[in-house]
């Protein structure tokens, strides 16, 4: 099943950056496919869930947090929360009926991943990729990591651990012995893939070395060089595994391949209902700054990828330095009113130097801005050059603030690119 957004209508807002919209004007805009419902369907869906929101918020039912930076912060009181909470798993469950592929359309992808762990994969949601936002893509869970899936080839494109903070970096390799593990995850992994035919770039951060193989004849969507990339630790223990190669010779060619790299040149910018915020631009902002911060140029995404600006922040995370308001940086990336009053989910870019620290957390503020979630740790020490997601699908992200707080210590966060996408 493919998505109702078409090649050429993506092409048509690729080029444009988009104008504040009263809510659910663009939801049109979004996928829904047709097992048993519509997008029609999904827009009533959200509409319920944001009018029981607003009751909830009408009636009072909030409570105040005193925040150094914002001052006095209403959200949900606990019991509201709760039943929002409950309300919204219920709302996002009838939305996978009606966009996600029905069980039975999914076995080859289980059995992708069963072949590969040995173990019965858990299907856990709709996913996407800034690299192609048209591309459909599905999240299960096995053992201690999350597998990505491809929803046309049913191939595995993406690999990390479910508690990142886990991953043990110790170890003494060689990168010649870790270039031959490597290669074996990619011979598991991604079956047919001739890597020998590829350019190889060796890269490292800490405790962590990345084996990246790159296509210099085909370009994805976004303008990237089509690449496959393994993240290992000096033990051998896999960190993270990205397939970014086409699935066939075909896949840059025609209208995908004319339109890679006419991403825009704009802070903001979107394709369909995605939009990319830079640090620095104009939906970000530091909500505390008590010590200067460092920047470092010629690096990031907007450096690799052709966009604004080049570069990206960093700041060392000080020891015992562990809460939310005591931290001395904290940097905010505001949604655009494109974005709002949506189910939506985050991704950060992690740059391939400074990113240290091995966990930061990314705190969304959803029901906008009522309710907040740190989610799962970020470490970013195991990430190089690449998307990490950072959400699971909630609604109505307002902003999403980071600080550099670390659980290690003495380590460096580094705020890059957000991506705000509808799965």
């Amino acid at each position: 099943m493919k998505r109702l957004l078409t090649a050429l209508a993506s092409t048509l807002l690729l080029v444009s950056v988009l104008l504040a919209e009263p809510a659910f004007s663009h939801l049109e805009a979004t996928t829904a496919r047709a097992q048993g419902g519509s997008q029609d369907d999904v827009d009533e869906l959200l509409k319920a869930y944001a009018a029981a929101l607003d009751r909830e918020m009408s009636l009072g039912n909030t409570r105040t947090e005193e925040d150094p930076a914002l001052g006095a912060v209403t959200i949900l009181d606990a019991d509201a929360q709760l039943r929002m909470d409950r309300l919204w798993a219920q709302t996002l469950a009838e939305i996978e009926l009606i966009q996600g592929r029905p069980e039975s359309e999914r076995a080859l992808a289980v059995d992708a991943i069963r072949k590969v762990t040995g173990l019965q994969p858990a299907y856990l949601s709709q996913a996407g990729t800034p690299y192609d936002p048209s591309l459909e893509l599905e999240e299960y869970s096995a053992g201690k990591y999350i597998y990505q899936v491809e929803v046309d080839t049913n191939r595995i494109v993406m690999v990390w651990p479910i508690d990142q903070r886990e991953v043990d970096l110790a170890g003494v390799s060689s990168d010649d012995e870790l270039k031959e593990i490597a290669v074996g995850y990619v011979e598991r992994l991604a079956p047919g893939v001739n890597t020998t035919e590829l350019v190889l770039s060796v890269g490292s951060k800490g405790g962590a070395v990345f084996f990246r193989w790159e296509d210099a004849n085909s370009r994805l969507f976004d303008g990237t060089t089509a690449f496959l990339q393994v993240g290992v630790s000096r033990a051998g223990i896999l960190l993270d595994f990205e397939n970014r190669l086409p699935a066939d010779t075909t896949a840059s060619t025609g209208l995908r391949g004319l339109l890679a790299g006419l991403w825009p040149l704009a802070p903001a910018y979107a394709i369909g209902a995605n939009e990319i915020y830079a640090n620095g631009g104009s939906r970000w902002a530091w909500e505390i700054h008590n010590q200067s911060h460092s920047t470092q140029s010629n690096a990031g995404y907007c450096y690799l990828y052709g966009c604004s600006p080049t570069n990206f922040y960093y700041a060392t995370s000080p020891s015992g330095n562990n809460t939310y308001g005591g931290t001395n940086h904290r940097g905010r990336w505001s949604a655009t009113s494109y974005m709002r009053y949506r189910n939506t989910r985050v991704s950060a870019f992690i740059p391939s130097t400074h990113a240290t620290t091995t966990a930061v957390f990314y705190r969304k503020w959803y029901n906008g801005g009522s309710s907040s979630t740190d989610g799962a740790a970020i470490n970013q020490s195991i990430w190089y050059n690449t998307w990490v997601q950072a959400s699971n699908t909630l609604y109505d992200i307002a902003k999403v603030v980071v600080p550099n707080t670390s659980e290690s210590g003495s380590w460096e966060t580094a705020w890059d690119e957000i991506w705000d996408y509808v799965p």
